[in-house]
């Protein structure tokens, strides 16, 4: 786990994109101070429905939609998208994989979706 902070920091100070994939929704709970440290240095973040619930509850963030939804995920990438960067130039962008349902990206103003 050093390796990826030293490699997040590298990415931001040579003013890199850094992309991340949540991979899996146990690393959440496994590696959550780990997947809380990292975030600020993602530019990029990959994820698919479970995984994003999972990094949601992490989070602790509020969602209003129903767990499941189109607008939970619209609303989770929303929220993930604005939280704080360490590069400020930029937003993050978020993209939640829904199997065959569409996929969200969220570019921190838009939330988008394609089939």
């Amino acid at each position: 786990r050093p390796a990826l902070m030293r490699l997040a920091a590298h990415a931001c100070e040579t003013e890199k994109g850094f992309c991340f994939n949540v991979s899996a929704s146990y690393l959440c709970k496994r590696y959550s101070v780990e997947m809380k440290a990292v975030l600020p240095f993602v530019d990029i973040l990959f994820g698919n429905e479970d995984e994003m619930t999972s990094l949601v509850a992490l989070l602790g963030l509020q969602i209003t939609a129903e767990t499941g939804s189109l607008g939970y995920y619209k609303q989770a990438a929303m929220l993930i998208s604005v939280m704080p960067n360490l590069r400020s130039d930029m937003h993050r962008v978020v993209v939640v994989t829904r199997g065959a349902d569409d996929v969200v990206v969220c570019d921190g103003q838009t939330v988008f979706t394609y089939p």
